[in-house]
């Protein structure tokens, strides 16, 4: 497994890649800052029982707190930020408080010991329980990881220990200041814990080469590799498949395809078979059709990490007992690739679809469409034009061309410092014309 990462002017992004093939895609702009994961003392300041929900000041934000049962209004609780705020919706918090490594993760709130979703029930699930008995004894709420196969006894018993007293520490952390007791992990830090044995982590910035080695010791797994020639993204293809991503279409092979529509309240995919040259085959031939849909759509879910409630719209098939299988075939799919908590519905008389999945963090399209009009915002438009200063070569002046709407934009106060620090990387100073096309270029 191999982890493509660009770490440039005010955006991170994480590809997870495997035989060629993208399987998954993360990206945070500077702007929108993920807090999941996150640890605060927060302070109640509100408790709506209508609405079963208390509002917590956590010191950055106000958030959400579901389960606040034998809380009252005043009183400080230790709190983990478990979903970002989106559109006009508060970040969600918990009292269960959780960190991991790339071995183990450890729960306050639930009991015994179990293991990820990469386990399954054969030998690997039988080694890990061998080592959950060794290195856990009975201490609780442990999730063991599939990483433990391949690491000596010793090295988890000091990664365990580690683990247990970070979390201890957390749990006894008195204060009467609301604000952050553990920071939430940074993108990278959440791919090192996420990425199996022996990943291979692979970025063309010297400033995320340095921060992966800092790492080694956690894991001295992984294999680091500097791209030494140009733009990584650019020349490894992964910026055309992100293009891809922001398209509403995607085809599938042989014929047909999914269209993809995100609203803010539910993001309806449709399976379209009007150039599938076996439509007036038969139920059998469209069942292929859509078991091939339900391939793609498993993936897309992932890679544009769509989440809330997904309804499917599959092509129509008059055998029901074919019908009932998709929704069996599409929960196998995604069981297969997804980390996230997602529960598949069982197909209707109307042949929909229902799938539910958590959401921790925005959509790519919410990153970088503006909506309801599908357009690059104009945040994405300034970052990806000062990325591509960089890798002007030659004489000349940096020169952003580019219409008025877009100049204003970059020189507004939160992009001032990513303006410096691109000049500080090409040691010259960067010009702007208002022009009605959008580029960069080296003016003489």
């Amino acid at each position: 497994m191999e982890y493509y990462i660009e770490n440039k002017i005010g955006q991170v992004k994480v590809a997870q890649i495997d035989n060629d093939e993208m399987l998954s895609f993360k990206t945070e702009v500077f702007s929108q800052k993920s807090l999941v994961g996150g640890i605060y003392i927060g302070r109640i300041v509100e408790i709506n029982k209508a609405q079963s929900i208390a509002i917590v000041d956590i010191g950055e934000t106000n958030a959400i707190l579901n389960n606040f049962n034998k809380l009252t209004q005043g009183q400080n609780v230790l709190v983990q930020v478990i979903r970002d705020g989106f559109n006009d919706k508060l970040p969600a918090l918990h009292t269960r408080i959780s960190i991991e490594n790339r071995f183990f993760k450890i729960s306050n709130q639930a009991k015994g010991f179990g293991f990820d979703n990469r386990a399954g029930n054969g030998k690997i699930k039988s080694e890990l329980e061998k080592i959950a008995s060794s290195v856990i004894g009975d201490d609780n709420g442990v999730v063991v990881k599939t990483n433990c196969v391949n690491v000596n006894l010793k090295n988890l018993e000091k990664s365990y220990s580690d683990l247990r007293n970070e979390h201890d520490r957390i749990l006894n952390h008195k204060t009467d200041k609301v604000g952050i007791v553990k920071k939430p992990l940074t993108l990278l830090e959440k791919c090192i814990n996420e990425s199996i044995y022996a990943s291979v982590f692979v970025t063309d910035c010297l400033e995320t080469l340095s921060l992966l080695k800092s790492y080694k010791n956690e894991a001295s797994d992984i294999t680091i590799k500097h791209f030494k020639d140009g733009d990584l993204y650019e020349q490894s293809g992964i910026n055309d498949v992100i293009e891809k991503l922001l398209q509403r279409s995607v085809d599938l092979q042989g014929g047909g395809n999914i269209v993809i529509d995100e609203t803010e309240a539910i993001t309806a995919i449709d399976v379209n078979g009007s150039d599938f040259k076996n439509l007036n085959k038969g139920d059998d031939a469209l069942f292929k059709l859509n078991k091939k849909a339900v391939k793609e759509i498993a993936k897309q879910i992932i890679l544009r990490n769509l989440s809330g409630l997904i309804v499917v719209d599959f092509v129509r098939l008059k055998n029901r007992g074919m019908a009932k299988q998709l929704p069996k075939i599409l929960k196998s799919e995604l069981q297969r690739i997804d980390s996230n908590v997602f529960d598949v519905m069982d197909i209707t008389k109307a042949g929909l679809v229902e799938i539910t999945r958590k959401r921790t963090s925005p959509s790519i399209s919410e990153i970088y469409l503006n909506k309801p009009i599908p357009q690059k915002n104009l945040t994405i438009i300034c970052l990806e034009l000062l990325q591509k200063l960089i890798y002007l070569n030659g004489v000349g002046t940096p020169t952003v061309y580019a219409p008025i709407n877009i100049v204003n934009e970059m020189k507004k106060d939160n992009m001032i410092h990513l303006i410096d620090d691109v000049e500080n990387r090409i040691k010259k100073k960067i010009e702007f014309i208002i022009d009605n096309n959008i580029g960069v270029a080296l003016k003489k």
